[in-house]
């Protein structure tokens, strides 16, 4: 498993397809390998205090006064997993601090000694075959071009923070055939590209789940990328593209999907408005508040307070 991290160019898989999700009503996980690691359920954790009833939509919200606090609640019980998932900073949005910075400064602290491993959506490029990774990122630019051009230094400054904290950072790392198949996707490159990253990411996850198993670490494992992949109850037309039933069912329901959005990226568009959350919500009547919705337990959205500037997030180590 790999426990190195890089700064070099990175194949990006930061796709505008991973939009803001809402948290689903919960039900039964499906979707998990026959032959899955599962962590047994003998002793089970207590449930966290369900969230009161506010002025945020048809779904229950809680007010904090910081996203810390927030994260709290988040993280009682502490998961065997937890996937946060968030909607990829915008082009031209680069002067608002992006969801990741929020996350880094914010919440990441919080992690220290409650986490091992961060497993983060980049993937790394594969030198036994340079040709399909070079041809894989332009093939990729049709989806990333869209992006803040902060996405992919802030995803890898992400990792140089956990592994300063103690978390083990991880991207993905695709094989040759992986690369092919972006490389010759043509204009289903969205599609091939969220199969891959899906694929990569169920399977690290899994990986070091089973080697907290094995080790008895009841310490979490964290999974960081786009809204859409985390989701427990995907819609029928995404499912495919999400490891949160299969990782429920590996987890025995230990699993805590995340989705984190900053108040600034919510527009009155149908992509936002198609989520259960947003209607009815205001994103300014919580003005330096956090505020925290949840329609199920185990399955969350925090919406960080509104900031005026863009906070300096220090660099882990010495430039």
């Amino acid at each position: 498993m790999l426990r190195r991290w890089v700064g070099s160019t990175l194949v990006t898989t930061l796709v505008t397809a991973c939009n803001a999700r809402a948290p689903h009503t919960d039900g039964n996980a499906a979707g998990a390998d026959a032959g899955a690691v599962t962590v047994s359920s003998a002793a089970p954790r207590p449930t966290a205090a369900p969230l009161s009833a506010s002025d945020c939509g048809k779904i229950p919200c809680r007010i904090f006064p910081d996203a810390a606090a927030a994260f709290s609640t988040v993280l009682y019980p502490l998961p065997v997993v937890l996937a946060i998932g968030e909607s990829h900073a915008q082009q031209g949005t680069e002067s608002v601090e992006s969801t990741t910075r929020h996350f880094m400064r914010e919440l990441l602290p919080e992690l220290a000694g409650r986490a091992t491993d961060l497993v983060i959506e980049l993937m790394l490029p594969n030198p036994k075959c340079a040709p399909a990774a070079n041809k894989a990122r332009q093939e990729q630019k049709v989806v990333t071009e869209h992006q803040a051009k902060t996405d992919q230094s802030d995803y890898v400054e992400l990792g140089t923070r956990a592994k300063a904290l103690g978390i083990a950072p991880h991207a993905l790392e695709p094989t040759c055939d992986d690369l092919a198949l972006i490389a010759k996707a043509g204009p289903d490159v969205v599609t091939v590209s969220l199969d891959v990253v899906t694929r990569l990411m169920q399977e690290t996850v899994s990986k070091l789940v089973a080697a907290h198993v094995a080790a008895k670490d009841n310490r979490a494992v964290v999974a960081y990328g786009g809204l859409m992949h985390n989701d427990v109850e995907p819609r029928p037309e995404t499912a495919q593209w999400s490891f949160g039933p299969a990782l429920r069912t590996l987890t025995a329901n230990h699993y805590t999907e995340l989705d984190l959005v900053s108040p600034e990226q919510i527009k009155d568009t149908p992509t936002w408005n198609a989520l259960p959350w947003v209607p009815g919500f205001d994103r300014d009547a919580h003005v330096g508040r956090t505020v925290l919705l949840s329609a199920s337990a185990g399955s969350y959205v925090l919406v960080f307070s509104r900031a005026t500037t863009m906070p300096v997030v220090p660099s882990a180590s010495p430039r």
